[in-house]
């Protein structure tokens, strides 16, 4: 609900061709079901481990813990619950543990990760600024406003969006 007051108030300062899109966002906010976690689906081994292309995950309670890239052992990180929770806030269960698995690769989970070469990528997902100018630098380096972002871009171009990571992912 908090996430819905804010964008409602960018909205009201946005111009009319963006007013439009971000109350639409608005409304798929408030009327998606609030779900817990779940725990992964079929993707998750006995052991705990789900393994996605280059990346493995070691998952407890159906929770995500540790990440590591299976090519550059030295690239590990550590998935915070509240990283978790916006990507359930926002994502469809059947994505979750994709989209989890991107966010590694993309930033590591860094939520304040920025990538200017040749681009304005902000975030857990790396949205790039200059193909989505309407979300601020403020919402993308937040694990739930970068999800949101990342759950709408997928719906509109699906994986190809993170072209790299799902390749890397084999998700392509």
């Amino acid at each position: 609900m908090r996430q819905a007051l804010i964008m409602l108030i960018q909205a009201l300062e946005a111009t009319s061709s963006e007013l439009a899109k971000r109350l639409g966002e608005i409304l798929i906010l408030l009327e998606a079901p609030v779900t817990p976690p779940a725990p992964p689906s079929d993707e998750l081994l006995p052991n705990g481990v789900i393994r996605l292309g280059v990346v493995e995950s070691v998952w407890e309670h159906g929770t995500p813990i540790r990440f590591h890239h299976l090519e550059n052992k030295q690239r590990t990180a550590q998935a915070s619950p509240e990283l978790w929770e916006a990507i359930c806030n926002y994502w469809p269960e059947d994505l979750r543990v994709k989209a989890i698995h991107v966010a590694f690769l993309e930033s590591d989970f860094r939520a304040n990760a920025h990538n200017a070469v040749g681009e304005d990528s902000w975030g857990i997902f790396q949205v790039n600024r200059k193909a989505w100018p309407e979300y601020p630098v403020e919402t993308l380096t937040t694990y739930e406003g970068c999800s949101m972002a990342g759950a709408y871009i997928y719906s509109v171009q699906g994986w190809p969006a993170w072209w790299n990571a799902a390749n890397l992912l084999k998700l392509l």
